[in-house]
């Protein structure tokens, strides 16, 4: 069976067809599963999974590893705005690698190591005896008041101060590179940050509450699949029609509901017969060929 998983309805824009109304309020309706079991997502090992999926296995690993994501910010009334992150600047491969140089200067200062495989994220070695307990993943910091987010909160100790020095030590190797200028030139947000964050220390496995394959454009949900032995992949336009196995499709990122309707929920439709799961946040609905008929039934 085909399962779409859309954003919530609140996030979409436009609207559905008539056709498609009356199947979502004739479908029946039940609370969607959790996609994995055993972990929290708050506990998910997503660094050590989306390492995985980038370049094998973990390099160094008498080191503690964080993720470290290129991001743009930009000052403001309040302090300090993230406007994007990894994918959303665009880095080309060759800014990529002219950044690393100057930023593995810095970080051996600090007794730290840089891999950054792709231009969309990096990772950072640290000695245990460092290690970041607790930090904001990026997109939880997207939009929002970078100085909320700092390590240690409004603690001064030691360790914040530490962590603290090394952002900025970072962000001053950043702010005059020819990659900025560059990019400044061109009208491009200038890389200005390597936000460093590890969501938990754990790296348990946890059990695939469903084994269709997984499509999604979402790195670390696909990264977390491929990491509980799951079979994901990249989703492609149209797939849903020519797929004859159970697969999850992750469309959250389509907020449009006539994009919606035109490329994936009438192919599958077609493709399923009419037999289909349609996930909107925390439900489903699960539409079958006899729901198109129940409108004659009173």
């Amino acid at each position: 069976m085909i399962t779409l998983l859309l954003a919530e309805l609140s996030e979409l824009h436009g609207s559905f067809s008539d056709a498609w109304r009356l199947r979502f309020a004739r479908a029946s309706q039940v609370e969607a599963p959790s996609l994995f079991s055993g972990l929290n997502e708050s506990e998910w090992p997503l660094v050590e999974a989306t390492y995985r999926l980038d370049h094998g296995e973990l390099a160094s690993p008498d080191l503690v590893w964080l993720r470290l994501d290129p991001a743009s910010v930009v000052p403001d009334m309040n302090g300090v705005v993230m406007l994007g992150f990894g994918h959303m600047l665009n880095i080309s491969d060759s800014e990529r690698v002219s950044l690393l140089a100057s930023l593995q200067s810095v970080l051996d200062e600090h007794g730290m190591v840089l891999h950054w495989p792709l231009p969309d994220r990096a990772y950072l070695g640290v000695p245990s005896s460092r290690a970041l307990t607790s930090f904001t993943p990026t997109w939880d910091v997207l939009g929002e008041d970078l100085l909320e987010h700092f390590p240690g909160g409004e603690t001064r100790d030691e360790a914040s101060r530490s962590w603290r020095s090394v952002i900025n030590d970072l962000q001053i190797a950043l702010h005059d590179h020819p990659v900025n200028e560059a990019r400044r030139r061109r009208g491009a947000h200038a890389i200005n940050l390597m936000w460093p964050w590890r969501s938990s220390s754990a790296a348990s496995v946890p059990k695939l509450n469903s084994r269709a394959m997984l499509m999604s454009p979402n790195d670390e949900l696909k990264a977390m699949w491929d990491w509980a032995d799951g079979d994901a992949m990249m989703r492609t336009d149209a797939a849903a029609a020519s797929l004859d196995t159970d697969v999850l499709i992750d469309l959250r990122d389509v907020t449009r509901c006539a994009s919606l309707e035109r490329d994936w929920l009438d192919p599958s439709f077609e493709a399923t017969k009419g037999k289909l799961n349609v996930q909107f946040g925390g439900t489903v609905f699960q539409i079958r060929p006899t729901d198109r008929f129940k409108f004659w039934i009173k």
